[in-house]
This record gives C-alpha cells, sequence and structure tokens, in this order.
C-alpha cells in the first residue's frame, strides 16, 4: 500500500514539476515531466490532462485526444477538460463534436466565460448564428472587458448582415486591447461587405502594422484593392502574401482572380494552375481555371478560336475530378462560376453552356436535397392569383430593369398576378422604390444561398422568372435549383442558359433567326414584336462641348459605344475599312475598365498601323459619360455603329430616342440581333448589313450622303413611338403564364 502511495506522490511531483515549466512556456520540458508521471501513475488525472494540452498546443491531435479521453475516464466532471476536448474537435473540422463537449463543460460550469465564446465559435461553424450570437454575448455577460469575444460576435454579426452592431462589437474590441491586430482585420471585412472599401484598407493597414505577417490582412487588402479596381496595388498584397509564404495557394488563387478581372486570362491560367499544383483539390481554382480559358477581351483572333478548343479540354479535366470529388457541401461555392464571357463568340454555344451547366446543377441540387430545401409542392397557388415571382440583382436603373422587368412589373394584370420580387444587388434608387412600390412583396437582404432558398420556397411561387442569368453569381446558383413548378429566363444576358431547371427562355419574335430554337436548351417562347414595354428615357441631353472630349465637331462624329468584351477580332477590320474610305472620321470610343479597354485599343493600333494608318488620327477613346453627357454627345453624333456579333439593345434604343442613325448587323444569334431588330420595327431594314463589307459601305453612305442621312433621322422621328409603351408582349406574355400556370 505504502509502495502504491509513493509511486502517486512521484508522479504528483513529478507532474508540479511539469506544471511550472508549462506556466513557464517551456511545453517541451513540461511535457517529459507529465509523460513521466503518467508512466509511473497511469491514473494522474492532472498530468493526462495536461499532456493532452501539451500534444493539443503541438497539433498532435490522436494523442489528445487519447490522454484527454483518458483523462475523463478517471473524472468526467472536469469542465476544462471537456472544453479542450472541443477545442480539438473544432480544429480537426468535427464541430457537432466539439458543441457536444462545450455544452458538457457549461453544465458542469457555467461562469468560464472562455467555454461560453468556444460554444459561440462551433455553433457559428455549424451555421446555427443565432444562437451563436447569444452565447458570445452571454461570454461578454461574465466578462465585460473580453476583447476577443466582443471581435467574434462582430464576426457573427456581420455574416447575419447586422453590419452597424458588428461595427460597434469590433469597436468595442479594439477600445479594450488597441493591438488587437485580429479585431481590425475584422472590422475591415465589415467595411469591405457594405462597399466602404477606403474605410476597410485602412483598418487592414491597421491590422498588417500591428502584426506584419498577418497574411489574412494582406490578402483582404489585394481583395479590396481588387474591388476598387486598382489591381496594380492587389498585385502588390498578393504577392507580399508569397514573399512571406511563397507556398500559399490563397495568394495564387488571388492573383488568379486579379489577372482574369484585368482581361489577362493566361496570367490568371497559370495562377489558377500554381493553386492547383499546392492543392490538387482546390475546387474554386478548378471551376476558374475552366472559366479562365474564355477570354474577356481577346487580343487577336487566334486566342478567340483556341480559347474554345481548351475550354472543351478543362471541361472534360473537370468532369474527371468532379466523379471523385469531396461533398457538395465543399463544392457549393463554385456553383456561381459562369461562362458568361462565352456569349461575345459568335457561335452555337448551346453545347458547352449545357456541358458546364450540368455540373454545377448537381453540385447545388446535390447540396440542395442534404439540406433539405427541396420544392414539395406541385403547384403552390395560396389564393385564386397565380404567384409570379422576380428574382434579379437588377431592380434599379439598370438595363435589364429597363428593357425586361420594369414594363413585366407594371403591367401585368394584378387582379390574376401576385408578383413577388427577390432583390439580390445592393443598389437602391428612385426604381427600386418603384419596383418594391408595384410587388405584393419585396425582399431585399444580404444573405445566403440557403436563406434566400427558404425565403423563396416560402412564397410558394407558381412561376419564378430570371430576366437575366449569368449576370449575378448569386443569380446564377438559385437558377440551377428548382425552387418553383415553372422556372423561366429572359434575355438580360442574351444567352441560353444551359441549365436543366429553367423551363422556357422568353424572347421575342423581332429578335430571333429562323430556327432559334436550335440555340436554346430550354423551349423557347416568342414574346410578339420586341418582347418588351419599353418607356422612353427622361433624361434631357446637356449641352456638351466636344473640345473637352478631345473631339471637335467639323470631322463626322461616329459612336461606337459597346463595352470592350463586345468587339471581336474578327470584325476590328471594319473601322480601318471606314477610315480608309471617309479620309476623315472620328470613331468614338469609351474607357470601360483601364485593361480591358487597353486590349481592345491595343488591338485597333495593331491593325491601323498594318494597313498604313495612322491610329490618332481617326479613333478617339472617352471617358465613361453621364447618360445626359452622353445622350448630348448622340446629339451632336452623325453615326452609332451597332457591335457586330453581340448587340446592343439599350444604347440602340436611347440612339433612336436622339433621331440618331444606326448601323448594324443581322448576327446569327439573338444577341447579334437585338439594333437589327430595332431598325426593323421602324421599317428601316435597309441600315441592317449582311455582311461586313455592307456594314462598311452603309456606314460610310450615312456619312458622306447627308440626304440620305437626314431622311433617316426623319424616318426615325416619325416611327419611334411604335417602339415605346407596346403592350402586346405583355398581354401575350399573360396569357402563356396563365395556360401554363393551369
Amino acid at each position: 500500500m505504502n509502495n502504491v502511495q509513493d509511486l502517486r506522490l512521484q508522479s504528483q511531483t513529478l507532474f508540479s514539476e511539469g506544471l511550472t515549466l508549462f506556466q513557464a512556456g517551456k511545453v517541451t520540458e513540461a511535457e517529459k515531466k507529465f509523460l513521466n508521471a503518467i508512466r509511473i501513475d497511469p491514473n494522474n488525472f492532472d498530468a493526462l490532462n495536461l499532456a493532452g494540452i501539451c500534444a493539443y498546443q503541438k497539433c498532435e491531435y490522436t494523442q489528445a485526444l487519447n490522454f484527454l479521453k483518458n483523462a475523463l475516464a478517471i473524472n468526467n466532471e472536469s469542465p476544462y477538460t471537456h472544453n479542450t476536448l472541443g477545442l480539438i474537435y473544432q480544429n480537426l473540422g468535427q464541430f457537432t463534436e466539439a458543441l457536444e463537449e462545450f455544452n458538457l463543460a457549461i453544465s458542469l460550469q457555467d461562469s468560464i466565460p472562455e467555454i461560453h465564446n468556444n460554444l459561440a465559435n462551433a455553433l457559428r461553424n455549424l451555421k446555427q448564428l443565432d444562437a451563436a450570437i447569444i452565447a458570445y454575448q452571454n461570454a461578454i455577460t461574465l466578462r465585460s472587458n473580453y476583447p476577443e469575444a466582443y471581435s467574434n460576435l462582430g464576426v457573427c454579426l456581420n455574416e447575419t448582415g447586422q453590419y452597424q452592431n458588428a461595427i460597434a462589437s469590433l469597436e468595442r474590441a479594439i477600445h479594450l486591447n488597441p493591438h488587437f491586430s485580429e479585431a481590425f482585420n475584422n472590422l475591415g471585412n465589415v467595411h469591405h461587405n457594405v462597399g466602404n472599401y477606403r474605410t476597410a484598407l485602412n483598418y487592414y493597414k491597421q491590422a498588417i502594422h500591428i502584426s506584419p505577417g498577418y497574411l489574412d490582412a494582406y490578402i483582404n487588402c489585394a481583395n479590396t484593392y481588387k474591388s476598387l479596381k486598382e489591381f496594380d496595388d492587389a498585385c502588390d498584397y498578393a504577392k507580399k502574401v508569397l514573399e512571406l509564404n511563397p507556398q500559399n495557394p490563397r495568394a495564387t488563387y488571388l492573383l488568379g482572380e486579379i489577372f482574369y478581372d484585368q482581361g489577362d486570362s493566361l496570367e490568371a491560367q497559370k495562377n489558377y494552375q500554381a493553386t492547383l499544383d499546392l492543392n490538387p483539390n482546390d475546387a474554386n481554382a478548378r471551376f476558374a481555371l475552366t472559366v479562365a480559358q474564355i477570354p474577356k477581351v481577346a487580343v487577336d483572333s487566334n486566342q478567340m478560336a483556341l480559347s474554345r478548343t481548351q475550354l472543351e479540354k478543362e471541361l472534360g479535366t473537370l468532369e474527371a475530378w468532379l466523379k471523385s470529388s469531396r461533398s457538395s457541401g465543399e463544392l457549393i461555392n463554385c456553383g456561381s462560376r459562369s461562362l458568361f464571357y462565352l456569349a461575345y463568340q459568335e457561335s452555337n454555344n448551346k453545347k458547352l453552356l449545357s456541358r458546364y451547366a450540368k455540373m454545377r446543377s448537381l453540385i447545388l441540387q446535390s447540396w440542395q436535397q442534404a439540406n433539405g430545401l427541396l420544392l414539395t409542392k406541385s403547384r403552390g397557388i395560396s389564393s385564386s392569383k397565380i404567384r409570379l415571382g422576380i428574382v434579379s440583382a437588377h431592380f434599379s436603373n439598370h438595363p435589364v430593369w429597363h428593357a425586361i422587368t420594369k414594363g413585366v412589373l407594371l403591367n401585368l394584370d394584378k387582379s390574376q398576378f401576385q408578383i413577388h420580387l427577390f432583390d439580390l444587388g445592393m443598389a437602391m434608387d428612385e426604381e427600386t422604390e418603384l419596383a418594391e412600390k408595384n410587388s405584393a412583396s419585396y425582399t431585399k437582404v444580404k444573405q445566403d444561398l440557403s436563406k434566400w432558398c427558404c425565403t423563396i420556397l416560402d412564397k410558394n411561387i407558381d412561376v419564378l422568372l430570371y430576366p437575366e442569368i449569368g449576370m449575378d453569381p448569386l443569380t446564377l446558383e438559385l437558377a440551377s435549383l428548382r425552387l418553383a413548378p415553372l422556372q423561366l429566363a429572359s434575355w438580360g444576358h442574351p444567352e441560353t442558359t444551359g441549365i436543366e431547371t429553367i423551363d422556357y427562355f422568353i424572347s421575342a419574335e423581332d429578335l430571333e433567326p429562323e430556327n432559334a430554337e436550335e440555340n436554346y436548351s430550354e423551349k423557347i417562347f416568342l414574346l410578339p414584336n420586341l418582347g418588351a414595354y419599353f418607356l422612353p428615357s427622361t433624361n434631357l441631353p446637356r449641352d456638351l462641348k466636344l473640345e473637352n472630349l478631345g473631339l471637335t465637331d467639323d470631322i463626322p462624329l461616329i459612336l461606337c459605344p459597346g463595352s470592350p468584351s463586345k468587339y471581336n477580332p474578327k470584325n476590328d477590320l471594319v473601322f480601318v475599312e471606314i477610315a480608309k474610305k471617309l479620309g476623315q472620321c472620328q470613331l468614338i470610343f469609351f474607357n470601360f475598365e483601364s485593361k480591358l479597354t487597353q486590349i481592345l485599343r491595343g488591338r485597333l493600333e495593331k491593325i491601323f498601323e498594318a494597313n498604313n494608318l495612322i491610329f490618332t488620327d481617326y479613333v478617339r477613346f472617352i471617358p465613361f459619360l453621364s447618360k445626359e453627357n452622353f445622350y448630348g454627345l448622340m446629339k451632336q453624333s452623325d453615326l452609332y455603329l451597332d457591335t457586330i456579333g453581340f448587340s446592343g439593345f439599350n444604347t440602340a434604343m436611347q440612339a433612336i430616342e436622339c433621331n440618331l442613325p444606326i448601323v448594324t448587323k443581322d448576327g446569327k444569334f439573338m444577341r447579334g440581333r437585338l439594333a437589327s431588330g430595332i431598325l426593323k420595327r421602324l421599317g428601316l431594314g435597309s441600315l441592317v448589313a449582311k455582311t461586313n463589307a455592307d456594314y462598311v459601305l452603309l456606314a460610310v453612305e450615312l456619312i458622306t450622303n447627308q440626304t440620305k442621312a437626314s431622311e433617316i433621322r426623319q424616318q426615325i422621328e416619325q416611327k419611334k413611338e411604335i417602339l415605346f409603351r407596346d403592350l402586346q408582349p405583355v398581354h401575350c406574355l399573360e396569357e402563356f403564364l396563365v395556360k401554363q400556370a393551369s
């Protein structure tokens, strides 16, 4: 008996020596003492507990679990041991097990603020955000000067969209600890979320000043500069991460995003591939690499042609990888990536888009089923009216709103339809107020995909309309799910979606070629005329001094207002030919995003030089103008050149309002026939070219033959009212919806 007591005493002495070392920060020496104590007395609870903590601190989680479970087998009433066990499970990503241990710890002693904070962290990881907020608040109640809990609470409030409360909580954390770099970083994240990018940068930089090796803060700086489109600074901060940690896949991935945003698809591809070299299972990088095969603005025709071949190759690689990939929950963010820029290539994209959409939809629908967010009713009518839901990020002064959504919302028969709007965007203006006023319900809140699914499903929608799919990530994700018995897309992005859960594509008779159904994965339904109830602009043209833009009124002004992506390299020669034939002209392009504009400008400079023309004698790039100034410029211009292959609708309608002649070319697909549909509707089909050569001749004739140009202006003035306030498409849509929902 005395021998047993001696052994226990020796064991406890070793534990005490180890504890002194542990408290002095000498973890390795302390651990040796604890292990010796356990060898002498395997039932030494204190030694087992501290040995588990040592192993936990060294990230040796399996060994730590073994020690702590043995300790709990001796004494299951230790809140601290349960707490440490919960921390280990949390680090292993086993949040349900962590939650159980933290709850056990609190049931044994509910006055320890750290355990409440840890419990809240587990709840947050399990997306139980409301419960997490309460747990953080409990920790703060127990310790009013607890900066970590205030910081964590701020993060959680940020995730639930309670931005002002989040800011207050994080500012309190910083007040309690002015050197708390993580709180500064978290406060930057809140300001980034609400669009206060400069303020966000200030907080990130303060975090870096306090902790010069703080990689998250560098990455957040890079992301924020990217949001500001200040790409050089964004690159600098991402590269700083790689200086500090050359094997950081987050930095290489972010560089890929930055380069793709700038239009440098080749550099983007290199960085996405570098990310995959570091982490082959990075799902975001795999999808990003696939999408990045398509340039935003091609440097030449060869790049554009090669991009389609490379896309097919990457789609095959992605399909093979997905067969052995992780669960849908880990892939869910990839569902927001779109092959948006494929539409700017004048080819039939149905096969490629459908192939890609199928992969994305399988991920999202698997996630939907796993989370129990399924449509359970064959039809959700709770009243005599058809419940129409409209999902868009553009219930504001935006081309999609003016061309499509506004006319539907204002003119559908409210005695037959109850309209529910789901606003995924950030913009708010007078048009937003108009949308809210004319709907049965209007939901605008920052929330994740899961909550948006619940919001839409709770409304029991009969028909769900997406005016634009592909322009907004969240819209794309929602459209890939079945959230209503009937789901429709329209032409805000004038291209087939390829998505199996979209039943119909709503287009227009005047905008489609023959055999249009061959271009769509959806069933196509054609509304009459232009398919739109369009209101004329209320903007009054401003008096615009041309010299302030580097322009002159004694040389023909020819507007080329398309975004750089709309100009296909194979059509660049038309501008050279127009310049050659006219001798003098001002081809006016606009400065959109600087890097994308640089690609277009460089391409045009090269082809003008190759044809022995001085580029600056003919081409002007001017700043982007307000709508009033743009109308003022159109009023003084001689001709509008529509983009070939990807036409402009709203801009063409604005030109018509200003009686400005338009030259366009009939495209192979709806996206290349918007302006031609408008002109034919006006009886001005003679301005629609069949070939690029005809396009050049038409442009030259309208500049050199002022009599004809004047006649065209008069015809536009006399006939343009036919384009506006057309109720026929609305009535046709009503009949279609009633038939489909019956």
